[in-house]
């Protein structure tokens, strides 16, 4: 089943053809006269994270005539893991987040993921890497919805290289977590890099 996620703030809103099994305590958004601009203030009005469905036939094309509609500014980043089978995650803004960041003008969106890796870490990112999903993260700007699509990879590093945080960066910490110690992580991050991170451990 083809899902989309997008994200607003700590809340998600699925874009996809019928509700999965283990849904729970959702709320679907009616795809006729569907306005992002209005559900995302009533989302920062709210105190919890909800988790919201639209339903459409075909997803792919929704989002991406979503897209169309509003400014978008692409990113890229990664999960990197050691031959520990350890992964990285850096600290920024009092949260722990995954190492990412905007393309340089006509870069490619896998290029931009090594180079962010390397230059918010300070390591060396093995060539072979491999596209997990696209995110798209929405918020506003001068009143107006932008759309952040952040390109996501899976990386590995040689051996279990010390990290060095990009401190003009506001990267204050930067290691290596254990797959036992990622749930403590995961209780100070972000819906997106909770998800992104189950996801890929799982896989």
């Amino acid at each position: 089943m083809q899902i989309y996620k997008i994200y607003m703030n700590q809340s998600v809103l699925n874009i996809t053809e019928i509700l999965p099994n283990d849904a729970k305590s959702v709320q679907v958004i009616d795809s006729k006269g569907f306005n992002i601009k209005k559900l995302y203030q009533q989302v920062l009005q709210k105190t919890d994270n909800q988790e919201l469905y639209l339903l459409t036939k075909n997803p792919k094309k929704w989002i991406k005539k979503f897209c169309s509609k509003y400014r978008v500014i692409k990113a890229a980043g990664g999960i990197v893991k050691n031959n520990k089978k350890e992964f990285l995650f850096i600290y920024r803004l009092g949260k722990w987040d995954l190492p990412k960041g905007k393309l340089d003008k006509k870069e490619k969106t896998k290029h931009a993921a090594i180079r962010e890796v390397q230059e918010e870490c300070g390591v060396k990112i093995l060539p072979n890497i491999k596209k997990l999903r696209d995110s798209y993260h929405i918020y506003l700007q001068n009143n107006h919805i932008v759309i952040k699509k952040t390109s996501w990879y899976a990386m590995k590093v040689k051996g279990n290289p010390k990290l060095i945080p990009q401190l003009d960066e506001g990267i204050t910490d930067a290691k290596w977590v254990s797959k036992q110690d990622v749930k403590s992580i995961l209780k100070n991050t972000y819906s997106l890099i909770e998800d992104l991170t189950k996801d890929f451990i799982k896989a």
